[in-house]
């Protein structure tokens, strides 16, 4: 079998994937109108607001790429008793994913980033301000203990899981030694924004290379440099895989020192939108070691979906036509 035909046979097998995801889930509001004129309160634009938008982001957005790829989707996560907690679970739901295993919390809150798009008549809208409400501390002991036991009753269920951690509290020393035992039997990813260096003893993690260079200490951002990031971490969390996001120079996949491969960038290098890619990116590589494939044809699929949703204004999701089409069109017989 061809590397092309092998590639779409995973792709053929996402269908048959149910995964599990937690994480911190983030209702994206987009609020865009004209502004026309500046206030004679203070020299501020004044936004006449024409369209508000509810987007999922972090951990939500994940869920909706996997959805998106044609897998059956569970999620366990906090939001709010809230409007933004309420709208993001509506979203979920639209989309056919699981969001029975999501926790309300009233004193959590939802974690919410409301960015305001401003233009004049006939022009593209352009972002002028973000407004962000998080969290200061964990949810209440009550609702970690519900998190858990969620997480124990689907993992019967899931075939991988992918963790999903943007710094907002969620993931706990609990979580992490749940997804530890897991990991034994099934592909569990963590995607970690801050603190990749905790999330030891899984099947891959998948910071980006900033984030990796930060992680091991290391200042030299050069090819020697990032393998001795991967090296480093790879020793200090002992995972499968360690698996480094490059932007549009590919991604990095390091096993050992004495197997590892640099992935190449799929497609055009003249990016539309970054938002949202690495979330592809993570969502793409649990539900392809998943459904068979290993470490590298894991990237390479990864890849092949981050080139359609740079491609795309905002957080995008890719679905399998486009990604087979990508597949026919930039990957070798």
């Amino acid at each position: 079998m061809s590397n092309r035909e092998q590639l779409k046979k995973w792709v053929h097998r996402f269908s048959g994937q149910r995964i599990g995801i937690v994480g911190d889930l983030l209702a994206d509001t987009y609020l865009t109108g004209i502004t026309e004129r500046v206030s004679r309160e203070a020299p501020v634009l004044i936004v006449r607001a024409e369209k508000e938008e509810l987007v999922p982001g972090g951990a939500a957005n994940v869920a909706c790429n996997l959805a998106a790829l044609g897998a059956k989707v569970d999620v366990v996560g906090v939001t709010g008793q809230d409007q933004a907690g309420e709208g993001l679970k509506a979203e979920l739901k639209s989309r056919g994913i699981n969001i029975q295993p999501v926790i309300s919390d009233l004193n959590y809150g939802t974690v919410s980033k409301t960015r305001i798009l401003a233009g004049a008549k006939h022009t593209l809208a352009q972002q002028v301000l973000r407004v962000d409400r998080e969290p200061c501390k964990p949810p209440s002991a009550t609702t970690m203990k519900k998190i858990v036991r969620q997480l124990l009753s689907l993992d019967r269920h899931v075939d991988g899981w992918i963790i999903s951690d943007y710094g907002y509290h969620l993931i706990n020393k609990d979580i992490i030694e749940i997804m530890q035992s897991v990991a034994r039997q099934k592909p569990v990813l963590a995607d970690s924004r801050y603190q990749i260096h905790r999330f030891a003893k899984l099947t891959a993690i998948k910071p980006n290379e900033q984030e990796a260079l930060e992680a091991a200490g290391v200042t030299a951002n050069t090819r020697d440099g990032l393998l001795k990031a991967a090296d480093t971490l790879k020793k200090r969390v002992r995972t499968g895989a360690i698996i480094v996001t490059l932007g549009n120079q590919g991604m990095l996949v390091y096993e050992s020192q004495k197997k590892y491969r640099f992935v190449p960038a799929i497609g055009s290098d003249q990016i539309l939108d970054l938002t949202g890619a690495g979330d592809t990116a993570g969502a793409t590589l649990l539900l392809s070691l998943s459904a068979g494939a290993d470490f590298y044809q894991a990237a390479t699929l990864a890849n092949c979906a981050g080139s359609v949703v740079v491609m795309k204004y905002g957080c995008a999701c890719c679905y399998p036509k486009e990604l087979l089409k990508v597949i026919d069109e930039h990957i070798a017989q």
